[in-house]
C-alpha cells in the first residue's frame, strides 16, 4: 500500500515540476526572461506560490533544472559514440529541432546555450567527417563552425521552421562540404 500512495506522490510531483516548467516555457515564448515573476508562473499553471518554491528556489533555480533535463534528453538523442555521417547527423539534429521548437526557440532565443554545443555538435563529428581539415588553428575551426551552426538553428527556430529538416540538411551539406 505505502509503495502506490509513493508512486502517485511521486507522479503527481513530476506533474506539478512539468506544468511550472510549461508555464514559464511558455511566458518565455511572449516575453523577456527579466519580465517574467513567479507569480504569473504559477498563475498560467494554475498552482500557488508555496508549490512553486517546493520544487526550486527561484526562476534560475527552474532554469538549471530545465537545462539539466534537455542535456541529458540531448546526451541520449546525440549518441556521441556512434560513427555516422555528417550528413545523417545533421538531418538528426534538424528533426530532433523541429520536434522540440516549442522548447528550443524561446530557450535559445533567450539564451546562448553554450552548453548545448558540446553535446549538439561534438568535435569528432567535424573531425572525422573532414569538416575540420589539418591540424593547424582546429580549436578556431571547431568553436566557427559551432558558432555558425548555432546561430543558423537559432535563425531557423525564430523563423518557425519554415524549411524542412530535409532542407536545411541540404543547406547546410552545401555551405560545410566543400568537393
Amino acid at each position: 500500500m505505502m509503495n502506490l500512495e509513493g508512486n502517485f506522490m511521486n507522479t503527481r510531483f513530476k506533474n506539478i515540476k512539468n506544468k511550472l516548467e510549461k508555464s514559464f516555457l511558455q511566458l518565455l515564448d511572449k516575453k523577456n526572461l527579466k519580465d517574467i515573476t513567479i507569480t504569473e508562473i504559477c498563475d498560467n499553471a494554475k498552482v500557488n506560490r508555496t508549490t512553486f518554491y517546493t520544487h526550486y528556489f527561484d526562476i534560475n533555480d527552474l532554469i538549471k533544472n530545465i537545462e539539466k533535463e534537455k542535456l541529458e534528453e540531448l546526451s541520449k538523442t546525440f549518441d556521441n559514440d556512434k560513427a555516422i555521417s555528417i550528413e545523417d547527423y545533421l538531418k538528426n539534429m534538424f528533426i530532433y529541432f523541429n520536434e522540440n521548437k516549442n522548447f528550443y526557440k524561446p530557450f535559445l532565443s533567450q539564451f546562448y546555450g553554450a552548453e548545448y554545443l558540446d553535446v549538439i555538435l561534438p568535435d569528432k563529428i567535424f573531425l572525422s567527417n573532414k569538416i575540420v581539415k589539418g591540424k593547424k588553428n582546429v580549436d578556431y575551426n571547431l568553436s566557427f563552425f559551432k558558432a555558425g551552426l548555432t546561430e543558423i538553428i537559432k535563425k531557423w527556430l525564430l523563423n518557425d521552421c519554415k524549411e524542412t529538416p530535409a532542407q536545411m540538411n541540404k543547406l547546410l551539406k552545401n555551405i560545410m562540404i566543400t568537393k
